[in-house]
C-alpha cells in the first residue's frame, strides 16, 4: 500500500505545485512571463492540468484512507507532510537570502558537483 500511497501523494503534490506556479504567472501584470496569448493559453492549460492532478490525487488518497479507517488523516499523511514542510522551509530559507549569497551557494554547489564528477571519472 505504501507505493500506492506515495503515487497518490505525488499526484496531489505535483498538481498543487502546478496550480501555484500557473496561478502566480497568470496573476502577474502584463510585464510577467505571460505576455502573449500563446503563453497565456499554455499557463491556463498547466493550471487545468494541475487541478486535474490534485483532484486525482485526492480521490486516490481518499480510497487508500478507506483501507485504514482506524488512522486519522494526520497519522495517514504524517511522514509525507513532515518531508514537505522540511523541503518548503529549506526552499523558503534559500529564497529569502540576499542574491549574492544565493549566487555564492549555487556556485559552491556547482563546484562541489564538478569536483565529485572529476573524482568519479565522469564528464567535467
Amino acid at each position: 500500500m505504501k507505493s500506492k500511497f506515495h503515487g497518490a501523494f505525488v499526484f496531489f503534490f505535483v498538481g498543487l505545485l502546478l496550480v501555484f506556479v500557473s496561478a502566480a504567472n497568470l496573476g502577474q501584470a502584463s510585464g510577467g512571463w505571460v505576455s502573449t496569448p500563446g503563453r497565456f493559453l499554455f499557463m491556463a492549460a498547466v493550471l487545468i492540468g494541475g487541478v486535474l492532478l490534485c483532484w486525482r490525487g485526492c480521490i486516490r488518497l481518499s480510497d487508500l484512507k478507506k483501507e485504514v479507517p482506524d488512522q486519522t488523516w494526520w497519522q495517514f499523511l504524517k511522514t509525507d507532510l513532515i518531508a514537505i514542510a522540511l523541503l518548503a522551509s529549506l526552499v523558503g530559507g534559500y529564497l529569502i537570502l540576499p542574491k549574492e549569497t544565493r549566487d555564492n551557494i549555487t556556485k559552491g554547489l556547482r563546484d562541489l558537483v564538478g569536483a565529485t564528477r572529476g573524482i568519479r571519472g565522469g564528464r567535467p
